[in-house]
């Protein structure tokens, strides 16, 4: 294996552990947002399913595009994406942002 196959292979399995990072570190989350938005649990909870039918619909429409443009040209604009839709989330002032 080539040096810069190697190195694609460890990005692209980073990218796929990224959803599952990103679970396991939001769910105990889960009290503190309840808290800092004053809303009730529920609501809270709600998101998480959100996040999840946001990460379905991802791999829907991302595989296709990188089945068809190529997994190293799309990387690159989904990593950008994910950085600017991560600091919206984090400057949130609530649950509806």
């Amino acid at each position: 294996m080539k040096r810069n196959d190697l190195i694609f292979c460890l990005i692209a399995a980073a990218c796929i552990a990224i959803s599952y990072i990103a679970t396991d570190i939001y769910l105990p989350a889960l009290p503190t947002l309840r808290m800092f938005f004053s809303v009730n649990i529920e609501t809270i909870q709600t998101t998480v399913s959100i996040y999840m039918i946001g990460v379905v619909i991802a791999q829907l429409i991302i595989g296709p595009v990188a089945d068809h443009y190529g997994f190293r040209q799309t990387i690159i604009p989904l990593a950008i994406l994910l950085i600017l839709t991560s600091l919206f989330c984090a400057s949130a002032r609530s649950v509806l942002m």
